[in-house]
């Protein structure tokens, strides 16, 4: 990277942290991307501590802006064991999504010690907790809680 790449690109986004603490933590490894109407949530193959996929939205925090935002922003994060799959499986994704929607919906951010029922599926519900590798960071647009 040049002097002048940075002026060439433009300032920082909050996108740009998220992407750099998610390359960080899985050791730079390819994004699987599942693409929704409002977001992105990322699945990356990870192999530390136990082989496991990293699913992580993209695009609940303030990831196009670089201006400065009150309060702490979320992206959301789940892990599931590897299989001897080649991809990562979608339903991981399509719940983030959803969870996504319901809090852009609802304007009610979820937190660490919130939890979710689930009235069908195979899981009960969800709770959660700071993901313990991403945790938190200070980026452009403000502080960025992974959950």
């Amino acid at each position: 990277m040049g002097v002048f790449d940075r002026w060439r690109r433009g300032p920082s986004t909050g996108g740009d942290l998220v992407l750099d603490r998610l390359s960080a933590a899985t050791g730079g490894a390819q994004a699987y991307t599942f693409s929704y109407a409002a977001l992105d949530v990322l699945a990356f193959l990870v192999d530390d501590p136990l082989p496991h996929v990293l699913y992580c939205t993209f695009g609940l925090s303030q990831v196009e802006s670089s201006q400065r935002v009150a309060g702490t922003q979320t992206e959301l994060t789940l892990r599931i064991p590897m299989d001897d799959e080649v991809f990562p499986p979608e339903w991981p994704a399509q719940q983030l999504a959803r969870m996504a929607r319901n809090v852009v919906r609802s304007g009610v951010e979820i937190e660490p010690g919130h939890y979710l029922s689930s009235a069908s599926g195979s899981l009960a519900g969800f709770v959660f907790v700071a993901d313990p590798l991403l945790g938190c960071a200070e980026g452009p647009t403000g502080r960025v809680q992974f959950t």
